[in-house]
């Protein structure tokens, strides 16, 4: 592989600390997961690890790269080479494949954007193995490029064969392909609930908001944006596009159409967050024609869009405040989410208010934070010497 010498010195840096680290242990994943959680990249070691929301961290892509060396699994079509320039024949086939998704099966602009990237990645795969070529398609390629990414997390796994299995059956509809391969392959199950949300403590919040310098324009912005989602329980999307249109003053709310369900979505505008956004935009904004709320600090001022700004934002006070990556940096800006969701519970607050103040289509979406509810499972469980016996 024709590394960059950058790229091969740094992989080789990161492999000599995990030699230092794990000296007399085994290879295994388990210890890739500890040393993860040793260099601040990952959550604790019951989170996802091989997860491609770390793509752009250099420990997990060495860690990567070593795990599919050892595993003898092809190094060549999974991203550590450039990606490669797609035929204009196969670029329009994806985007015809995207517009399809949006309009037909009615999803989310960025979910139909993660199938595409997820069938292109398909596609690159298979150009390794036969060249640009769709027609020559057999079930083997279908295994060998499932077995390429048998790394991932059983739910990103998931996600990946559900994207290739919707891409293959357009391609069956389109008539690209004159068989049906969707029904090639596998089933993965992945249990939606099978992790327990991590969460913080109440007085842990009280830290890392106390970090925040509120003199400050960046301390006033980041103060409001933290307070949306502990208080709220605003995602992080809906924060950074969130308008100045969306703050009904005259009513205390907030209005807002969410970006991941599309559906409608009305708060109330508690007095700390309606008086933290007024800081901001009175004291803390720079004058700008956007309509965006939050806006970068530095010149020139634009809206903030970065998929993971909101939790770098998150973990620079975490940091400041001395708590540990290791609880929950899986979740970053999400964690607040969950933690709002466990003190509703705490407070006996309805289910049904809980998915309605989150912004959950259905209950079941929420029944997963009944998992956080310890007080109520305690009170619920059995007392085994309660528990009647039949005499032998």
């Amino acid at each position: 592989l024709d590394f960059d010498p950058r790229v091969r010195l740094a992989y080789q840096t990161i492999w000599r600390q995990l030699l230092a680290y794990g000296r007399g242990q085994a290879f295994s994943k388990s210890l890739l997961k500890r040393f993860m959680v040793f260099k601040g990249v990952r959550g604790s070691e019951g989170s996802p690890f091989f997860d491609e929301g770390n793509r752009r961290s250099p420990t997990w892509q060495a860690l990567i790269f070593l795990w599919r060396f050892e595993a003898g699994i092809d190094l060549s079509p999974n991203g550590e080479e450039k990606q490669k320039e797609i035929p204009e024949y196969f670029g329009k086939l994806l985007r015809d494949f995207e517009n399809h998704c949006i309009k037909h099966r009615r999803n989310h602009k960025s979910s139909a954007r993660n199938k595409k990237c997820h069938a292109r990645m398909f596609l690159s795969f298979l150009s390794s193995r036969v060249g640009w070529k769709i027609d020559v398609l057999q079930p083997f390629h279908l295994a060998e490029f499932i077995q390429s990414y048998s790394y991932l997390e059983v739910r990103s796994l998931a996600t990946l064969v559900s994207d290739l299995r919707m891409f293959l059956r357009y391609l069956w509809m389109a008539g690209v392909l004159g068989k049906d391969f969707s029904q090639a392959l596998p089933k993965i199950r992945s249990q939606v609930d099978a992790r327990i949300p991590q969460i913080w403590e109440g007085k842990e919040l009280v830290r890392i908001l106390a970090e925040v310098d509120r003199g400050s324009a960046v301390g006033k912005r980041d103060y409001a944006i933290l307070l949306l989602a502990c208080r709220l329980g605003l995602r992080s999307i809906d924060i950074r596009k969130l308008q100045l249109e969306n703050l009904n003053w005259a009513q205390s709310r907030i209005e807002l159409v969410q970006s991941k369900t599309g559906d409608p979505l009305l708060l109330p505008l508690t007095s700390d967050v309606g008086n933290a956004i007024i800081d901001y935009l009175e004291n803390g904004r720079p004058k700008s024609c956007y309509r965006e709320v939050f806006l970068r600090a530095a010149p020139p001022h634009q809206p903030i869009t970065g998929a993971s700004a909101l939790t770098v934002i998150f973990n620079r006070y975490r940091k400041r405040a001395g708590l540990s990556a290791e609880k929950i940096a899986t979740q970053g800006l999400h964690s607040l989410r969950h933690t709002l969701a466990s003190q509703m519970l705490e407070r006996n607050t309805p289910l049904e208010t809980i998915a309605s103040v989150l912004g959950h289509r259905s209950t079941e979406s929420t029944r997963i934070y009944m998992k956080l509810d310890i007080v109520a499972l305690r009170s619920a469980s059995l007392d085994p010497d309660a528990i009647p016996t039949q005499e032998a």
